[in-house]
Parts: C-alpha cells; structure tokens; sequence
C-alpha cells in the first residue's frame, strides 16, 4: 500500500443503527494489536441530550476511549449537535455552521498522526449536511473507499442495495461487511441478500460479523470474530507487513 493510499481516510457508512461505531472501536483496538496507530474521526454527529440522559457516552467518546494517546474529544468529534435530528436540522437549531476549512484541517491532522483513519459517517448518502450540500457530494471531495456496514434486515435490503449501487456508480471502492446484530436470523433470507448484493454490484462480500451481544461486555469476542470473518479486509485496509505484537 503507498503512503499517499494508506493516509486517505477509510469511510465507515451504513444505514443508521448497522453497527458503524462498534465496528471502528474495534479496528481502533485491532490495529494496537498489529503495533499500529489507528483514528477514528466522526466529523458530523446528533444525539448529545438523549445520550447523557441513558448515561451513554458519545460516539467521539468511544473513539478516544480506543485510540492511543489520549486524543481530545474535539478533535475526533468537532461537530456534535443536541437533538436527534437531520444533521443539517440538528446543526442549525443549535447554531452550528460547519467550517469546511477546520475539517480539513482535521483530516490533516489525522493523516499526520495515524497510519489509518477510520471516518465513520452519518446514516445516508443523501443526508443534509448543509444547506447546499449532501453527504455524497463532500465524500467525493475526500476520499473514495469505503466499508458498508450492513445490517441483514428484510426492511432495510432495498436501501441497502440502492446505497451500494450509486457508490459503485460514483467511482467507490467497496469493502462490504455484514453485521449480524440479531440472536436469531432467517438464512435463507441471509443467503438471498448476500448473493443479491454480489449479484448486483459484482464483487464479493468481505464477510460477515456474528453475533455479539455488546460491545461493552464483548470487546474481545468482536475483535477475534472480526479477524477470522474478515481477513481480507484487514489485509487491505492495514498497511504491511502484518504482525502480531500482542
């Protein structure tokens, strides 16, 4: 991998609820395991008010608890809004205008320390950022790869697979990955959406992450179901050689 590819950030993107920041934490955590440094960043977040009322700590939070170093809060999440609106609606409500500038200067800052960046991003590609302008639109400006995170629910295939397909039209590599967050799930709907979805966007899956109760109790259990699921890509996002410090 060459440093100009390795120092991109690597999105994270989903449809909301897929697991996006467990996911991250965990390739935050695997890489300290492979004598890595590895950020998470989470430029656009909602949600304040509702989480420190269940006591919940922040996605920006959770990146930091898993990075090396200590980072601060500011840094990995710089905008956070109260209420659990459209981020453009959440932002506005509370006086936020996104500095465009900052964020760059942000993923400097990021491409300057760590050997991966983990980007996760809001839950649509067509989500308000600002009035003149939707996620898509500023991932182009930024990079083009990204991991999907899916969660295999029947109501969410379509979107899914719409999602999926205008990122390969515009020009994205896809790393694809499952995210199984139910105890018990049909397999033949399973095998259907897998094989739908390579179908479709002609590549294949990187695999399937099982099920794992939480995060919190099962950090462990992701971080080994990750590396024996998803080989290839950790292959591929981390640069080489691969060895195993700890």
């Amino acid at each position: 991998m060459s440093d100009k590819v390795k120092r991109l950030p690597l999105f994270v993107g989903g449809l909301s609820g897929a697991g996006k920041t467990t996911f991250c934490c965990a390739m935050l955590r695997l890489a300290q395991e492979y004598g890595l440094k590895a950020g998470g960043f989470k430029p656009f977040d909602v949600g304040l008010l509702e989480r420190n009322a269940k006591e919940q700590f922040h996605d920006g939070q959770l990146f930091c608890q898993n990075m090396p170093d200590d980072p601060n809060e500011n840094l990995v999440s710089p905008y956070l809004a109260h209420e659990r609106y459209p981020i453009e609606m959440a932002f506005r409500r509370d006086g936020i205008r996104i500095d465009w500038k900052l964020v760059q200067q942000r993923l400097q800052i990021f491409n300057q320390t760590y050997d991966r960046t983990f980007l996760e991003l809001p839950g649509g590609l067509h989500e308000p950022l600002a009035k003149d302008i939707i996620l898509i639109d500023w991932m182009k400006q930024v990079g083009r790869q990204a991991v999907w995170i899916i969660q295999p629910k029947l109501s969410l295939f379509e979107h899914n697979l719409m999602e999926l397909k205008l990122l390969k039209e515009e020009g994205f590599k896809l790393h694809i990955v499952i995210n199984n967050l139910a105890k018990t799930i049909d397999p033949d709907l399973l095998f259907y959406m897998w094989q739908k979805i390579e179908d479709v966007l002609d590549q294949q899956l990187e695999g399937m992450i099982p099920f794992i109760p939480s995060w919190k109790s099962g950090k462990r259990l992701m971080i080994v179901a990750m590396e024996e699921n998803l080989p290839n890509l950790i292959r591929s996002v981390f640069p080489p050689p691969l060895e195993k410090i700890r």
